[in-house]
């Protein structure tokens, strides 16, 4: 007998996960919990991670600056096969030393180059710094703008971008963020950590287009930051595009979370959840 398989289209491969996932919030209510519980174990997961992110950012930041202050770009134990961070500074430079900057890589510099530059990469730097401080005045803000546009419009600066070579701070590790959705990277979180991702993630697939949602949408406490930080976490659960926010019916989308990512998570981890927590052995496939 001729067959032939039509492979079903990644929308509909999400839909049905969609449809398994609700089926497990009705008729299990410890997996219900275990979604609206999830959104804040994931939120403080979040939050350590970028902790942790901006914490090594501060430490490569500051062995950047001393090594500029010291008259250099890039650090002189660095070799050709050397691990190395780069740390990213955006400033004013002036147009005939950006000129002679621009014909040289990162890691070739002449010393003399370095040297030179160094002045004009420290006081972008120290205005970046500065810049970030929340109680920087709108006054000083709006002249270092016009004076930044001033430099500009004459020709003598341009907008140029640095790349300070450092050496890795030797107890760095690679943080992964929480968010991503590459199957080896969720695969290195601890058993709690996952389960937590893939709650928190399959929460917002089932609550798309829900009038009755698992997770609402986190109450305003007077605090903007907090109160943004949280409805920024609430959104994102939902596997739609960011552009399609603002839409009435936003279109679910397999680009933000794969159907075969959203599979596993409801076999993998999400289904031994139900076994514990119900005390004996369910079966949770789509035929139950």
């Amino acid at each position: 007998m001729d067959a032939t398989l039509v492979e079903a289209d990644p929308i509909t491969l999400l839909e049905d996960a969609q449809s398994r996932v609700r089926k497990l919030a009705r008729d299990h209510v410890w997996f219900a919990e275990a979604v609206r519980d999830a959104f804040d174990r994931y939120r403080n997961l979040l939050g350590r991670y970028q902790a942790e992110a901006d914490a090594m950012r501060t430490r490569e930041w500051d062995a950047a600056r001393a090594l500029v202050a010291s008259g250099r770009l890039r650090d002189p134990k660095l070799t050709a096969d050397s691990p190395h961070g780069r740390v990213k500074v955006q400033g004013l430079c002036p147009k005939g030393l950006a000129e002679r900057l621009g014909g040289c890589r990162s890691a070739k510099v002449p010393l003399d180059l370095q040297r030179e530059a160094a002045p004009v990469v420290l006081a972008a730097m120290d205005r970046h710094a500065i810049y970030q401080w929340p109680g920087l005045s709108r006054h000083v803000r709006n002249r270092w703008a016009r004076e930044f546009k001033s430099a500009l419009k004459a020709g003598s600066h341009v907008q140029f971008t640095w790349w300070i070579l450092i050496a890795p701070p030797v107890d760095r590790c690679e943080m992964v963020n929480p968010a991503t959705l590459d199957a080896d990277s969720l695969g290195s979180f601890s058993d709690d950590d996952y389960r937590t991702i893939a709650l928190y993630r399959l929460g917002g697939l089932a609550d798309l287009g829900s009038t009755r949602p698992l997770v609402r949408c986190p109450p305003e406490t007077g605090n903007f930051d907090e109160d943004m930080a949280a409805y920024s976490a609430w959104r994102a659960r939902f596997p739609i595009d960011p552009l399609d926010w603002d839409c009435v019916a936003p279109p679910i989308d397999p680009l933000f979370l794969p159907p075969d990512v959203a599979e596993q998570m409801i076999d993998d981890r999400v289904c031994l959840d139900g076994q514990l927590a119900c005390g004996r052995h369910e079966a949770l496939s789509p035929g139950h």
